[in-house]
């Protein structure tokens, strides 16, 4: 097979889905990386999530209803952290790990 046979071949869309405490806005970079390739690139929000974060933030409404239970949420400005109630202790293990590996400056 010659290497344009296998380009004709080739998908030519690639769909980037984020998790949902994110918002469609994590892939921008990634969109422009792909779509200057060639590639038709495909990143929506979830239902009701399209606005930008600080909108998200300014009016939560869109996500109280999901029906998510027994999270935990650490923002400290420049970081967030979900995890369950059931994980939670396991953050003193990430913060073992870090200071052990030297990394104060992620703590």
């Amino acid at each position: 097979m010659t290497s344009d046979e296998r380009s004709a071949r080739a998908p030519d869309t690639i769909v980037l889905i984020h998790g949902l405490w994110l918002t469609a806005a994590s892939w921008e970079h990634w969109v422009e990386r792909y779509a200057e390739q060639g590639y038709h690139v495909i990143a929506r929000s979830w239902p009701g999530m399209e606005g930008d974060i600080e909108q998200l933030r300014a009016d939560p409404s869109a996500i109280t209803g999901l029906g998510v239970e027994d999270i935990v949420v650490v923002d400290t400005g420049d970081a967030v952290l979900v995890t369950t109630k059931a994980r939670a202790q396991e953050v003193k293990g990430i913060v073992e790990v870090l200071s052990a590996g030297g990394r104060t400056d992620l703590l």
